[in-house]
């Protein structure tokens, strides 16, 4: 092992730390930089270790994941973006399909071989010309039975994200063609994030954009299109009352409330959470207001970003989660902080559990989720099959120095959750961001698939 790059580090760090003893991203740093030589806690000077960064501290424990990605040939050296699993060949197994936010990269698709591998077929499905795209979202938008695939492209780059999202239709023959212009969803604002859903109860999928509005950009409302059932759609945010104009990072839906009619979330990075409550079908067109004070949401003004609706405690009403993305200092100090025991609320979590009554109560201490991770792709599943929702962060921020591990929680089924990362062997240190729980080998327990890399050009990882 080559130590001189870690040692020459170490060296730089306590320079540092001898003039700034609260220099905690140094300190989260040095500490890393043991880990790389083996030498971490051993090795680290007693007054800059963090202690426990080992372990998991839980008192919980499942058994370790192995990285298969380089054995079946779906290891790619990639930069931020998105992915989706799932069966677009309709033969019962699970395919892969990645985008990477830089206008010069390609999409991949790897089908299933259904004997335990996978086969590129990035070129023939003529997924490979299209490029950029920091999310990927899959939908059957014209009810063919075949899923088709939404790319979102611009978050993050302001008003250089003004870049037109791509519909690809699904057509059952393992290729795909571009059919955003021809669908009217010519969207061309800076965006990530998207959810697919019935809102007018028709029986067809419509689509919910959130828009990045910023003061470089100026004000970019979202978008709420309207399937119109012959492959077409129609924007429809001004007259259902979906217009939201924020820095939007995340979007989820699900019917809150049971009253049959599927609602909207909204996470902003920056101002107040929106929760649109879907009121009822006017004219064939879903109305929506906000609820956001009513159900007891109007307490966060935090930067959040990844945000989901599940039912994690299985009472059959879905409860809702959101990553928050504060920045007090670095994640470096931030982490390390944390780990000493010294309060900061960057980059916390959110778990708000549903009342059965329209409103959410805030469990997230209570839930053991009070902690500063900085998710920027997250997703749950089932880690261990007990049959309570678990889930895994991708972390981390632009900056290169912004190292820290991604996250894995147990769900205990008491309402709190474990941090069961080191144990699981899944705290990797690269930025993570895209994030799927599922069965990709049919063995009968969910496999972890995260897209690795960063924002430059330099800052790329296997995947």
């Amino acid at each position: 092992m080559d130590k001189q790059g870690s040692n020459k580090a170490i060296e730089i760090y306590a320079t540092l730390l001898k003039r700034n003893p609260t220099d905690y991203e140094s300190m989260w740093l040095m500490n890393l930089a043991y880990m790389t030589i083996g030498e971490y806690p051993s090795g680290v000077p007693k007054e800059w270790l963090v202690p426990g960064l080992d372990k998991d501290n839980s008192g919980y424990s499942i058994n370790p994941f192995e990285d298969v990605a380089q054995n079946l040939g779906i290891s790619l050296r990639d930069m931020a973006g998105g992915e989706i699993i799932d069966d677009f060949n309709n033969d019962g197994y699970l395919d892969i399909i990645t985008s990477d936010w830089n206008i010069h990269r390609k999409m991949h698709y790897f089908q299933n071989d259904t004997q335990g591998g996978f086969i590129d077929l990035s070129e023939k499905s003529d997924l490979a010309r299209f490029s950029g795209g920091l999310n990927l979202i899959q939908t059957d938008y014209n009810n063919d039975g075949y899923l088709d695939i939404f790319v979102l492209r611009g978050g993050w780059m302001g008003p250089f994200g003004r870049q037109i999202n791509s519909l690809l239709r699904n057509n059952g023959d393992d290729t795909f063609t571009d059919v955003t212009f021809e669908s009217g969803i010519t969207s061309e604002y800076p965006t990530q994030t998207g959810v697919w859903r019935d809102f007018n109860k028709d029986g067809w999928l419509d689509l919910y954009i959130g828009n990045e509005s910023t003061n470089e950009t100026g004000q970019i409302p979202c978008e709420l299109y309207l399937n119109n059932q012959d492959g077409t759609f129609k924007e429809i945010g001004s007259i259902s009352g979906s217009r939201i104009t924020a820095m939007v990072k995340g979007v989820t839906s699900a019917d809150y409330n049971n009253d049959g009619r599927e609602d909207i979330f909204i996470s902003t990075c920056g101002g107040a959470k929106i929760l649109l409550q879907n009121i009822g079908i006017k004219n064939g067109i879903p109305m929506f207001i906000k609820s956001t004070a009513t159900a007891g949401l109007e307490d966060n003004f935090k930067k959040t970003f990844p945000t989901w609706f599940w039912d994690y405690n299985n009472d059959g009403w879905e409860d809702l989660f959101v990553c928050g993305y504060e920045f007090g200092e670095s994640v470096g100090h931030s982490a390390a902080t944390e780990a000493l025991n010294i309060p900061n609320q960057a980059g916390v979590m959110y778990l708000y559990k549903n009342n059965k009554d329209g409103t959410f109560t805030n469990e997230s201490k209570n839930a053991n989720l009070n902690k500063s991770v900085f998710a920027m792709g997250a997703n749950f599943g089932y880690i261990d099959n007990d049959g309570y929702l678990d889930m895994y962060l991708g972390t981390g921020n632009p900056d290169y120095g912004a190292l820290t591990p991604n996250r894995l929680f147990r769900n205990l089924g008491d309402g709190s959750f474990a941090d069961v990362t080191v144990a699981g062997r899944v705290g990797n240190l690269q930025k993570g961001h895209a994030v799927a729980l599922t069965d990709l080998d049919n063995d009968g327990d969910q496999d972890i698939f995260i897209k690795m890399g960063g924002a430059y050009i330099g800052d790329v990882f296997n995947t």
